[in-house]
């Protein structure tokens, strides 16, 4: 059925599982993708993994992304896939951003993204937006940034600022020293995370 106030097609109401991994999407269509996704009212789960969307598609899906209770914009998103998409700092930042806003986003995989790790170790101001975020991101439970170029100072601050609820923490295949591997295998072993760290 068409939307009585725009004439456009409206998404199928009862949505809430939508897959378009390795479909060839760019960052030329990405971003009108992104925002028709979020404007289904029961999407739960939305994968894009293994397509070329960059920045773009990420910053359009944050500021898509609105709470419950503010229109649709993915309110009910609980899980997000952007692996291996070209991302980088940019579109990292926008999304850690729109997790504390949105409230609900529960996994949020953008692991094979191999650039986000060097512009985070040299743009200190999209190092800072994305640790912000990710320190407001209070429904956020996995984390998955696996193979993305991460090494240990980035790895570090990252770790340093997970979310409270955060039970795993993917960083695997990235390029960290021994003495962080062990660092991360004590903190895991502590006792006093709850976070599941695979390095």
């Amino acid at each position: 059925r068409d939307d009585p106030e725009t004439g456009r097609p409206r998404p199928h109401p009862s949505l809430k599982f939508l897959s378009l991994e390795e479909c060839g999407l760019t960052k030329v269509s990405g971003p009108a993708i992104a925002t028709a996704a979020l404007a289904v009212p029961c999407l739960e789960e939305l994968l894009l993994g293994r397509n070329e969307l960059g920045d773009e598609t990420a910053i359009a899906l944050a500021s898509s992304m609105t709470p419950r209770g503010f229109g649709f914009g993915g309110a009910s998103l609980t899980r997000l896939d952007l692996s291996e998409n070209q991302l980088m700092g940019e579109g990292l930042a926008a999304l850690a951003g729109a997790l504390g806003r949105h409230g609900y986003l529960q996994s949020l995989d953008v692991g094979g993204n191999e650039k986000i790790g060097g512009i985070l170790a040299t743009v200190s101001e999209v190092t800072h937006q994305v640790m912000e975020g990710l320190n407001s991101a209070c429904a956020l439970r996995d984390l998955h940034l696996w193979r993305c170029g991460l090494y240990d100072e980035s790895a570090n601050l990252l770790v340093d600022s997970l979310p409270p609820r955060l039970r795993l923490l993917n960083i695997a295949a990235n390029p960290f020293t021994r003495e962080l591997r062990r660092k991360l295998v004590r903190q895991r072993g502590s006792g006093g995370a709850t976070v599941s760290i695979r390095a």
